[in-house]
């Protein structure tokens, strides 16, 4: 007769788990599986014990629940050194790489935009998350790397979001990443800042400053140019950004027998590694605009057109090279004029703007929509929040009011 066989010391024993399945092998490992859309998801490894593998199929469970779970499948579906492949083995940086050139062969966005992303990706993103690989990319990572960047520059902070957010992006439309992960992120509210615009007097004082500044009898050397006072009054009558006022050129303003009018072209880049150049474009397609100056500019502007004829230059405010005056020359003298006068830091060009904006919009043949159109401003919602100051003063409606008095003792 014969005899049967010894029973294995482990015999091998396959259960339903909470969730998916585990099975004992004769080795005493586990294994554990899941069925999901008519396939066998197994774990990559056995596991030395039936809660290591419930704790995978838990796992697994909440990244399908959650929408982060990654197809294991995709990660081999090219070597990571392919050229022009990205796959899950592939680092973050190669991704922002990608992003960096796909932006460019498109060119979608201004030269100017195109380059201070990339300086933002590859000066911000990328030495905090250049090495991870995309396969272990995961909110809480994003969200960390964020709040970092926001504790330590919160303005660069803003910026650096953005454009993360379309390197995540493209890494969903390459079926790398399943949703997007840059929707986790806490972002922090944008600190609310005060409009600070100046009153007519105290412009005029302001004018004043400058010219007792440029006059004091303590300076050193030669009197400085009035490039202040002129930026000053050319920013106020045609409601032009700093960069936009100093890429002015002569053949941008019209001079007519009954009106003058400034036509904004385009701007003047600089700064963050980039070569000081004329930009026919500006910040905003709404910012291609026409001005009608007042009066009290056109003198202004008639001496800045005949100095820049007389050097030979196409810019109104220019070096003695005919080349177009940088920002930072504006701000030097404004800096010089704020610390001699004891004036508040918060004095800055794009003051002017705001004071521009408060004025027309506050002005009976104004409002907010011709603010907007004024400063180049595609949605007046933009001006009314950021930059014209909003009156408390209720219109007077007296006359409107009077009929509901009836009665009244």
């Amino acid at each position: 007769m014969a005899q049967s066989q010894p029973r294995s010391a482990h015999p091998k024993r396959k259960r339903p788990a909470a969730w998916g399945t585990i099975r004992r092998r004769e080795s005493g490992k586990f294994e554990a599986f899941y069925r999901m859309e008519g396939r066998t998801i197994r774990a990559p490894r056995r596991f030395d014990s039936d809660a290591e593998a419930q704790a995978w199929l838990a796992t697994e469970r909440a990244a399908h629940v959650t929408g982060t779970w990654i197809d294991p499948e995709r990660v081999s579906v090219a070597p990571a050194s392919a050229p022009g492949v990205l796959t899950l083995a592939s680092t973050f940086e190669a991704l922002c790489e990608a992003l960096i050139a796909e932006e460019a062969a498109f060119a979608e966005a201004r030269p100017a935009y195109l380059h201070e992303q990339a300086r933002l990706i590859r000066r911000v993103i990328v030495p905090t998350l250049g090495a991870v690989p995309l396969g272990a990319v995961k909110p809480s990572l994003l969200d960390a790397a964020y709040q970092q960047w926001h504790a330590h520059r919160p303005a660069q902070a803003r910026n650096a979001l953005v454009a993360l957010r379309k390197v995540v992006k493209l890494g969903k439309r390459r079926d790398l990443f399943t949703f997007d992960m840059s929707d986790s992120i806490r972002v922090h509210p944008r600190p609310e800042k005060e409009i600070i615009t100046l009153e007519p007097m105290q412009l005029g004082q302001f004018r004043r400053t400058i010219e007792e500044w440029r006059d004091r009898p303590e300076r050193y050397g030669p009197q400085p140019s009035a490039l202040l006072l002129d930026v000053t009054d050319v920013m106020l009558a045609t409601s032009a950004r700093i960069g936009e006022a100093l890429g002015l050129r002569v053949r941008d303003v019209e001079f007519g027998a009954s009106r003058t009018i400034v036509t904004i072209a385009g701007t003047l880049i600089e700064g963050h590694g980039q070569r000081k150049h004329w930009q026919p474009a500006t910040k905003t397609e709404a910012g291609m605009r026409s001005i009608i100056v007042p009066e009290w500019a056109v003198p202004t502007l008639e001496r800045l057109t005949l100095a820049a004829n007389l050097h030979g230059t196409d810019f109104l405010f220019h070096t003695s090279s005919g080349l177009p005056t940088g920002s930072h020359s504006v701000h030097r003298q404004l800096r010089a004029v704020r610390a001699w006068a004891g004036l508040s830091s918060g004095l800055v060009p794009h003051v002017f703007r705001k004071t521009v904006a408060t004025t027309i919009a506050d002005h009976e043949s104004g409002g907010l929509d011709a603010a907007a159109l004024t400063l180049g401003h595609s949605r007046s919602r933009v001006t009314e929040q950021h930059y014209a100051k909003r009156r408390t003063l209720a219109p007077d409606m007296r006359e409107a009011l009077a009929s509901l008095g009836e009665g009244t003792r």
